[in-house]
């Protein structure tokens, strides 16, 4: 069975322009996969734990050597881990907040890129034959060609985390300019109507 991890980052409900993508995204996957599986990893509700002391002390203990506590400790990450690596296909569903990915999605990178599970010993990406999808929305429009291009770190950071873990295969659809929204100069569905043939192009790849 195919299945498909989503992975939500707004904590704007109803009104976030990120969450309005990944339905159509979901909608036109469950098109393409009917008999598929949704997974989803929503981190405005898990309120993921920032790495720790603790953490770190469990991480670089070895498997065979780490007490309960320790288990305990990296429970969550483990869990995250083998969300991911039963996944054949992410979707990263993020708005931008100051050019960069907001701290509950640096929080999720930070538990599942783990050496020997996502990552190997030699610094090579241990997660093979999978397929990511991002879904941005920001304020800023940072595209090719805009002068403020180079503020597009949000971007460069997802690739790069993806491509260290061996997901070399990712498309970004750039919700960019999504202000405009929140001014009401567009209703939200007039502006994700306008990614809808990016977002279901993404979401057809098999």
């Amino acid at each position: 069975m195919t299945q498909l991890l989503v992975v939500e980052t707004s904590p704007r409900g109803e009104q976030s322009v990120s969450r309005q993508m990944t339905r159509r995204f979901v909608a036109h996957w469950r098109a393409v996969h009917p008999d598929g599986k949704v997974v989803t990893r929503d981190l405005a509700e898990s309120e993921l734990a920032f790495v720790s002391a603790p953490w770190l002390q469990a991480y670089f203990t070895p498997q065979g050597q780490q007490s309960p506590e320790m288990k305990a400790v990296l429970q969550l990450s483990d869990q995250l881990v083998q969300e991911l690596l039963a996944a054949d296909h992410i979707v990263i569903a993020t708005p931008v907040y100051n050019y960069n990915v907001p701290a509950a999605l640096k929080a999720w990178v930070d538990h599942i890129v783990r050496k020997g599970l996502t990552l190997g010993l030699d610094g090579q990406g241990l997660v093979k034959g999978k397929k990511a999808t991002v879904l941005l929305a920001s304020g800023g429009v940072y595209g090719e060609g805009s002068p403020i291009h180079d503020r597009d770190i949000a971007t460069q950071y997802l690739r790069l985390i993806l491509n260290v873990i061996g997901i070399s295969d990712v498309t970004f659809v750039a919700g960019g300019g999504a202000k405009i929204v929140d001014l009401r100069e567009l209703t939200m569905g007039e502006f994700v109507d306008k990614l809808q043939p990016a977002i279901k192009q993404a979401a057809a790849r098999v």
